[in-house]
């Protein structure tokens, strides 16, 4: 037993025993770059943070998918574009569902047009039924009188509104009871805003211009249906007097001379 066990002792071989050589720190930070990127990268919990800070995030990940080249900068200005696309159509589909939930089973409603002249410097006293009567051409859908305050409201609802207020405006400085009266367009709803008043001033003075052009078109019209009547005047008058003087100095048809029985044809001039 002894020299068996002394036998295998010599034939085995002994190994030489390597010690670990030392790593640099170099090699250290090299090592650990490298685990980061072949760890996969946590997500970073997008609802913290801002748009701005979503949106920063964002561009630095595709920077790195471009740098890696694991996509392409068609391909992505094609998804871009693809998400807007989509995003506008969500939108629009929003937007057209709201639109028919708040119309009902019933369809859309038709738009009503509507329209509100301010009528001033009324009698105090004036009553409904009056402006209705001096407004009849263009006959108001509403009048709201504000008692004790000299003025009034017309209101034009329905598809011909706008041509029957155009008519009611046509009556500014018309008189109603003595009184000349001011018809002139609101600009709707209440406040005394700057933004209401510049609004109101323009549409005045549009209503002005065209309420000036339409006088002087009016004023002309009526100056040369004035003209034309003094002319045909005229023209009459120079045709009565011409045929009265043509009638007057007309020569006059000579009496047939009759022979007097007994009177030699000599003498016949001198008989009367």
């Amino acid at each position: 037993m002894g020299s068996k066990e002394k036998s295998s002792k010599k034939t085995k071989v002994e190994e030489p025993t390597t010690e670990p050589a030392e790593v640099t720190t170099e090699e250290k930070t090299e090592a650990k770059a490298e685990d980061k990127e072949d760890k996969p990268k946590e997500d970073t919990d997008t609802t913290k943070l801002s748009k701005k800070e979503r949106k920063a995030l964002e561009f630095k990940k595709t920077k790195k998918k471009i740098e890696k080249g694991e996509v392409t900068v068609e391909a992505l200005k094609e998804e871009k574009k693809e998400k807007k696309e989509a995003k506008k159509a969500e939108e629009e589909e929003k937007k057209g569902s709201k639109k028919r939930k708040r119309d009902g089973e019933n369809g859309p409603a038709a738009k009503v047009n509507r329209f509100i002249l301010f009528c001033g410097n009324l009698p105090y006293d004036i009553k409904e039924e009056v402006i209705a009567d001096h407004f009849k051409t263009c006959t108001p859908d509403k009048i709201r009188i504000r008692d004790a305050k000299g003025f009034a409201f017309l209101e034009f609802e329905g598809e011909d509104a706008s041509r029957r207020m155009n008519v009611a405006l046509r009556m500014h400085h018309s008189t109603l009871m003595r009184r000349k009266i001011n018809v002139e367009l609101t600009a709707g709803g209440g406040g005394n805003s700057s933004n209401r008043r510049n609004k109101i001033q323009e549409k005045r003075q549009k209503l002005d211009d065209e309420r000036s052009e339409r006088i002087a078109n009016e004023e002309k019209a009526k100056a040369e249906a004035q003209a034309k009547a003094r002319k045909d005047e005229k023209k009459a008058t120079l045709a009565s007097a011409h045929k009265k003087a043509n009638k007057e100095f007309a020569p006059q048809a000579k009496k047939p001379k009759t022979s007097t029985p007994g009177v030699h044809p000599s003498r016949q001039g001198l008989i009367r």
